[in-house]
This record gives structure tokens, sequence and C-alpha cells, in this order.
């Protein structure tokens, strides 16, 4: 992966030309052309099963997972766990197959089903325009469900939709189906294609789920549907990157740390490559790599104002986003208040470590001619040497009582457990009174951060 670094450096305004040429040469529409994103076609099914013990069948290709993409039997809330219902293997069919796939085999989901229904897990990342399509015959209109019921739900079944919300059935705004059709009838398998409308929510979803349920004959125990070659299809969402952190009213200052943030859509590779540019892009200098989604970085120094600093951020791919242009000044440490004696940002404090091996953290600013300050992670007395748990760690930070211009940048987080062990400040004070001690303070929540902070202090480094 490294070796992509000098690559995209040396040749970084060539490449913006170059994804330009890529882009203007793909044909019309072949951005949002159908995939296939999940393929059942239930050949290995050759066994019926029957309720309790019905498993979820497993996609037999897939774009995203086929653990993930499931077709699940399941009874409604409230049903005995010793209903009846079952499901088979039939001969299959070919309207819609896949991938070179046999007729073989089908699903038959069998009577009685007044209480059971089919839950589709399709989940669409990184695919938009989403399309269920399936092939359906029934036993017969005297013995066989008469109606298919559609509901979908973008979160896995907490909340449903419907056709309120866009779903088709057969390009029609409804969300039944009459299976009593001819064309679903006697030896005659039809298509069913089912889709979503404008709701967008289905898109790049990891959580969409079709529900079919069943209406008419459903209390019968003979009759059912059949089901063959389920496909679930949909466009590639473009793969884009946005910088959203620096703005354009940012004033960064060299020497400081400062943050680059981005999000992206589409298939996007996980490694990011950050660049800096001082002269609107048109040199630009590798600032590292980046696996998430902000980064922390050194702003350079700088001698005059550079009114025109870019970033950009690099997949391996070459994806690439760019901030809009930012100011970067020359940093002059500004005078510190008479009254600060020490101080720590915790800027530079990244990582995470554990007792015993947990750091000693000097102060980043202490007064002339004072002894510098430290935070020490401590055990309490009486904790045993072997206590290991304990641990700090540098976490995002805040801008709230900030001193000398420094950005939020990093913070300082002392993790649990904390039951044996205390943070201890020392602070030398020589000829300064009235002395106090001001910090920033968050809690990670209200369930299993600790609850209270206690206070002690001593001057005799300890003793009393």
């Amino acid at each position: 992966m490294y070796q992509l670094v000098p690559v995209i450096m040396q040749g970084f305004r060539k490449l913006s030309a170059l994804v330009m040429l890529v882009f203007c040469c793909v044909p019309a529409g072949s951005l949002y052309s159908q995939t296939l994103i999940h393929y059942w076609n239930f050949n290995k099914l050759t066994a019926a099963y029957h309720n309790p013990n019905i498993p979820a069948i497993k996609a037999d290709f897939s774009q995203i997972d086929t653990n993930k993409a499931t077709v699940a039997y399941t009874l409604f809330p409230g049903t005995s766990s010793t209903y009846t219902g079952y499901i088979d293997n039939v001969a299959g069919d070919t309207m819609n197959s896949r991938l070179g796939a046999t007729a073989g085999q089908a699903l038959r989901f069998r009577n009685p089903s007044d209480s059971a229904e089919l839950r589709l897990y399709i989940p669409t990342n990184n695919y938009s325009n989403i399309s269920v399509k399936y092939e359906l015959l029934s036993s017969s209109t005297t013995s066989g469900q008469k109606t298919q019921l559609f509901s979908y739900s973008t979160d896995s079944g907490v909340t449903w939709k419907g056709r309120a919300n866009g779903l088709t059935v057969n390009g029609a705004n409804v969300d039944t189906l009459d299976v009593t059709q001819s064309k679903y009838q006697g030896a005659s398998w039809g298509l069913v294609t089912i889709g979503f409308g404008g709701d967008t929510t289905v898109n790049n979803n990891p959580r969409l789920l079709l529900r079919i349920r069943f209406a008419g004959n459903t209390s019968l125990t003979s009759g059912n549907n059949r089901f063959d070659n389920l496909t679930v299809e949909g466009g590639a969402v473009p793969r884009t990157i946005t910088v959203t952190k620096p703005i354009i009213t940012d004033t960064l200052y060299s020497g400081l740390r400062g943050t680059i943030t981005y999000s992206s859509t589409g298939k996007v590779s996980r490694n990011k490559y950050i660049f800096l540019s001082l002269d609107s892009g048109l040199t630009w200098t590798s600032l590292g790599l980046d696996t998430a989604v902000a980064y922390s970085w050194l702003v350079p120094q700088v001698f005059n104002p550079v009114p025109n600093a870019m970033i950009a951020v690099v997949d391996s791919a070459r994806v690439t986003g760019y901030s809009a242009p930012f100011l970067i000044l020359p940093f002059k440490m500004p005078a510190a208040p008479v009254n600060l004696i020490h101080y720590w940002h915790f800027n530079s404090f990244t990582g995470s470590f554990q007792y015993p091996f947990t750091p000693t953290l000097s102060s980043d600013y202490t007064t002339p001619l004072q002894a510098r300050g430290t935070i020490a992670y401590s055990l309490t007395p009486s904790t045993p040497s072997s206590y290991h748990a304990g641990a700090i760690e540098g976490v995002t930070g805040s801008s709230m009582n900030s001193q000398l211009l420094y950005p939020a940048g990093q913070a300082l987080q002392m993790d649990n457990p904390s039951d044996s062990a205390a943070l201890l400040l020392y602070i030398p004070t020589m000829d300064r009174k009235n002395i106090a001690v001001t910090f920033a303070a968050s809690a990670t929540n209200g369930y299993n951060g600790p609850f209270v902070l206690r206070y002690d202090y001593s001057l005799d480094s300890g003793i009393t």
C-alpha cells in the first residue's frame, strides 16, 4: 500500500486530469446501471425443514456478504413455538437465473402460513436504485396462498414502510400481489419485481429488510407459493470523498496541530493519503496515511501568510476530495496571562498506555523560572503492584479553557477501572499565591463512567 504514495505525489497534478478523462469517457447512465448484489438460486435446498428448525437460507452469491444476505422463515410475534409451518424444496426454473445456475431446486413456502412470513435481509452497502426480483409459482387457486403482501424496513424491522413510501409491485404503486393470475398458476412461473420508488433510505443501507406475508387460504394445511431465482439489483453509489475540515473560513497557525475531517460515499478504500498544498493546488506535500475519518496534523512552519492552502484526501484507487482554500499564519506565541503558571493542552498525547507503562505528562507550558509541572497515573495506597487493568489514552479534545491559542486537539482520558488509581498533579507554585486549578472535563456517559471526582491536596509531595 505504501508504494502508492510516491506515485501519487509525483503525478498529483496529472492525476486530476486523468480522473476527469476517465469520467468523461464513461457511457451515460452507466454509473447507475443495475448490478447483481445478491442472488439465491435455492439449488442447495434439498430437504424439508419444520418449525422451529427452519434455517435462514444464505445467498448463493453476494457482492457484500453471503452471511448477512439471508431469506428467513419468521413467525408472527406471539405465535406458539410449536406452530406447524415448514418449507421444503421443489423443482425450479431458469427464467430469472443468473451466473449460469441450472433450474435445480426452488423454495416452497408451505401452508399453514397464517402466522408466518418470509423476511429477506438484503443489505445494500454502496448501492442505490434497488430492485428485488423473483420467480413465483402458486400450487393452485384453491389451496395455495392467494395474495402476497409486501412491506419493507430500513432499520432491520424496528419500523415498516409500504406503498405510501413508494413501494411498487410489478411497476404499480401497490403493496399486494394477486397470485391467482394465470401467469403464476399451473406450470407457469411468473416474474415479480419489487421497487422502492424514490425512497433513498434504502440506498447504501446495511439494514434493509423486505417482508412478504400472505392472505387467502393461509389457514389450510396444503398448498403453497414457490420462489426461485431471487435477485437484488442496484446501481453503484458514486465514489466520492468530501473534505469537511478545514473550511474556507478557517485560520490555522504554523507549529500548532489541526484536524482534517472528511466523509465518503461508495466503495472508497479504508486507506486514505493526506496531502497539503501551500500554492492553491499547484504542488503537493504528503502529510501521511489515515485509516479513520479524522487526521491530526502539525501545521508546517511558514514565515509569511499563506492565503490559499488546501488539503487533498486520496484513496488507494485515487478517488480524491479537496478542501476549500484556507489561511495559514505564522505562529507567534502570545504573551501568557500573568497568572498562568502551568498549562497542559495534551495535543501531543496520542495512543493508549496501560499501567505500569503509563507515561508522566510534563506541562506543555510553565512560566519562566518555575519548575515544570507533571501529571502522573498512580495506584492508590495498598493496591498490589500486579494491578495492570488501568490505562490512560489520548482522545479528541475541547477548546474550553484553551490557552495560548492552542486548538482543541487531544485530551487526556483516564479509563476504567479506576477504583484503585488516581491522577497526581505536581504543580510547583514558587512565588505565587491564590492558587486555582481549572480544567475542561467530560464523562463518556451516565452509565459506566465514574460518577464522582474526589480531590485532596498535599503541601509536602504526598506525605500528608
